[in-house]
């Protein structure tokens, strides 16, 4: 194993990314296999005897990261929203005059003649 790609290759066999994917892919399909009622029972729990394990480790595999990585990615969230947040102080609100009060209230007024037709 090993020589696919290099002839002169002496190393150990090495696994990829690939290779693992599709080893899961290939378990969920078996696990498939392993459900279906129409199938005969010896086929039945020799895929599910291999199928089993491989996904039982990737679904531990897969929380155990999960926990694992959830408090440095929190960590960053709570840092990263520190950072972002602009602070800025309110303007003050202005103060009407009694006259321009007046004024807006009969612009109200006339508005809701309008409106009303």
């Amino acid at each position: 194993m090993g020589k696919e790609f290099d002839s002169q290759y002496t190393g150990l066999f090495a696994f990829g990314l690939v290779d693992l994917s599709l080893v899961t892919v290939l378990a969920s399909y078996l696990w498939r296999v392993a459900i279906n009622d129409e199938l005969h029972m010896a086929l039945r729990v020799t895929a599910g005897v291999v199928a089993a394990p491989v996904l039982l480790s990737k679904y531990i595999l897969g929380l155990s990261l999960m926990l694992a990585l959830s408090l440095p990615v929190y960590g960053y969230h709570q840092i990263a929203k520190n950072f972002s947040e602009i602070k800025t102080d309110p303007e003050p609100i202005a103060e009407i005059n009694p006259e321009e009060q007046e004024h807006t209230e009969a612009d109200l007024s006339g508005l809701s003649e309008f409106c009303s037709i």
